[in-house]
């Protein structure tokens, strides 16, 4: 098995819609008035219209963690936790994303 894809639930799906269109520029490959589903490279959000909002990190591999922090906070995205190495061997930071959803940002050093 591999996973396919991620369901996430939004109170305010068209909100969350507009923050992925708005700060990661991405729009979704499909959408109605309940759902809409994004495609990375390997894997799927589906944005599900929903009475509760889902916790989750969606976390993202980069080659410049830095740069990639100051894009997404100049396009709405507001800052949790500025790109900081971690003794892993990886620069990571954290943004706020749509809903109740951590968007992290990982950097290999």
């Amino acid at each position: 098995m591999k996973v396919s894809h991620i369901h996430l639930g939004f109170k305010n799906l068209s909100s969350a819609v507009q923050w992925m269109q708005q700060v990661l520029q991405m729009d979704p490959f499909y959408q109605n008035d309940h759902m809409a589903a994004f495609a990375f490279e390997n894997i799927e959000y589906v944005f599900d219209l929903s009475d509760s909002e889902t916790a989750a990190t969606m976390a993202f591999a980069c080659d410049d963690c830095e740069k990639k922090f100051k894009e997404l906070a100049s396009r709405g995205a507001v800052a949790i936790e500025s790109p900081e190495e971690q003794p892993w061997g990886v620069k990571t930071a954290y943004l706020q994303g749509p809903g109740k959803v951590i968007i992290e940002l990982e950097q290999k050093v």
